[in-house]
């Protein structure tokens, strides 16, 4: 059975509300362990609806999370980067592929220039669109090679189930081609951070990647 709580804008959001965003930050406190399935706002109610009921503790935690809510419209902001550079080596070990030219980034986002490492920082549902283009710049080893979406929460890096993409690489002179990447991070917690990895996965062709030619886009949905 649902349960509802009402809150006043006035008074508890102090008349600044992202509905949207409060569900998020509700249903990504850990010490909340009922679901919030939706936050209506009409006049000066705001209901505050839970697939069950809070306990004690829990309504204190929602308090807590009401008292930092972030009202901040960030649906649709969004980083866009390439790595102009290229010419990493892609050996048989996974290895980051950097980002040194941030084409435009919006505030939600941390990131250093050169750095593989992007920083999320507003808890959502985000979009991620990358291609890596890789070569085989010497040999004539039929090879191929592979790359993934990494996800690190605090405890390290892991590879985001589903997210894998492959490339064939015949010879230095037809060896060329664009491994695409593309999924829904659901989810996705605040200060989470994202990197792209890859490796050669078979043959011994020296693989490269290509300058001005890996991207990545990252969008926060509504």
């Amino acid at each position: 059975m649902t349960t509802t709580y009402t809150k006043s804008l006035v008074s508890d959001f102090g008349g600044n509300l992202n509905t949207v965003q409060l569900r998020i930050e509700i249903n990504n406190d850990v010490s909340i362990s009922p679901t919030c399935l939706a936050v209506i706002n009409i006049a000066d109610d705001v209901d505050i609806i839970f697939d069950s009921a809070l306990s004690g503790p829990e309504q204190t935690n929602l308090d807590t999370v009401i008292s930092s809510h972030d009202s901040t419209v960030y649906a649709g902001s969004i980083f866009v980067a390439h790595d102009s550079t290229g010419n990493i080596s892609i050996n048989s070990g996974f290895i980051d592929v950097p980002w040194d030219v941030e084409d435009k980034k919006d505030t939600l986002f941390t990131h250093t220039a050169s750095s593989s490492e992007i920083i999320l920082n507003i808890s959502g549902d985000y979009f991620i669109h990358v291609e890596i283009s890789i070569e085989m710049s010497s040999g004539n080893s039929r090879s191929s090679s592979v790359a993934r979406i990494m996800k690190d929460s605090g405890s390290g890096f892991i590879e985001i189930k589903g997210t894998r993409g492959y490339a064939y690489h015949r010879n230095s002179s037809q060896g060329t081609n664009t491994i695409s990447l593309s999924t829904n991070l659901i989810g996705i917690n605040k200060n989470d951070k994202i990197q792209i990895e890859a490796m050669r996965l078979s043959g011994s062709g020296t693989l490269t990647t290509i300058p001005n030619s890996s991207r990545i886009q990252i969008e926060l949905q509504e």
